[in-house]
């Protein structure tokens, strides 16, 4: 197999693995929020119904644990192909074979449904070296800070909601505690279900939020790099390693929030990349520009 293919295999591959991932945070999210469907109507069950609320506040944290520690595997893997590929484009080598050789072992074989990437996945115009290794990671981190942001906004406001749906239904459970009927202890699971729920919304929301703040003092280090007249390993290590460790802790970002963002921030990208060509004379063809990938349809 020649470098191309082999490159073009670790893409699909990597986009095939993230987007097994984001389908069990999807369902993750999807057990949550049948939560609060159950923590609404919790308060109306009467009988042996009332168990219902309180089973699903046991069996719901069980459910998201095993679903995200699935999603991880994935990502993990995901993760590896992406490493692969960032510097063996940017340094000009082939992609090592031993994350292709486990993805293909390991993987998933259900193909990525999320957006090709527009233009070649990684089309920095910087030569092999280090320094098109900085430029690669600054685009990539440059795209996570905006995707980033709006995710954690999205899960924040689930937070508020389910919270403030638990504190009502305590305050219900409270008012109702001296009779204690069968409402009321349906109330009183429904109360910690929305509390709970509240809880994993908010923890996905601030580990998205790190991954912005990551990214954005990611893509002011590359600046700082890219601006210097050499770039040693272990800078290149520096940069490169604390991105990756970044986004290893926060779930892939959504691709219906990449499919929105992704046309704005490649123009926002394009404009004022520091290693876009400079203008030259009317009637001089300007070299071609860089087109940003999708680091977060793969990430």
């Amino acid at each position: 197999m020649n470098s191309g293919a082999t490159t073009a295999t670790a893409i699909d591959l990597m986009r095939n693995e993230y987007s097994a991932s984001k389908l069990r945070w999807g369902l993750v999210l999807l057990v949550q929020l049948v939560g609060v469907v159950v923590a609404v109507l919790g308060t109306g069950l009467r009988g042996p119904w009332v168990a219902v609320p309180a089973a699903c506040t046991l069996a719901i944290p069980i459910a998201s644990t095993l679903l995200k520690h699935w999603a991880t595997r994935y990502q993990a893997r995901g993760d590896d192909l992406r490493r692969s590929l960032v510097l063996a484009d940017g340094l000009g080598r082939t992609v090592d074979a031993e994350p292709i050789l486990i993805g293909a072992a390991e993987g998933t074989e259900v193909a990525s449904w999320d957006p090709a990437p527009i233009g070649s996945y990684f089309n920095s115009p910087m030569p092999a070296g280090p320094g098109r290794v900085v430029h690669i990671v600054q685009q990539s981190a440059f795209f996570s800070t905006r995707h980033a942001a709006a995710a954690a906004l999205l899960c924040f406001l689930f937070a508020g909601t389910s919270t403030s749906l638990g504190v009502a239904l305590l305050w219900l459970f409270v008012h109702a505690a001296l009779a204690m009927t069968s409402a009321t202890v349906a109330s009183a699971a429904s109360a910690l279900l929305a509390f709970g729920v509240g809880g994993e919304f908010l923890a996905v929301g601030l580990s998205f939020w790190r991954l912005q703040d990551a990214a954005r003092a990611t893509v002011r280090a590359c600046g700082s790099l890219l601006r210097t007249s050499t770039i040693d390993q272990s800078q290149l290590l520096a940069v490169t390693g604390g991105y990756d460790s970044a986004i290893g802790q926060a779930p892939p970002v959504p691709g219906f929030l990449y499919r929105i963002q992704r046309r704005r921030l490649e123009k926002a990208w394009r404009l004022t990349d520091p290693q876009r060509p400079a203008t030259t004379a009317p009637g001089v063809p300007q070299p071609s520009l860089p087109r940003m990938t999708a680091p977060n349809e793969g990430r």
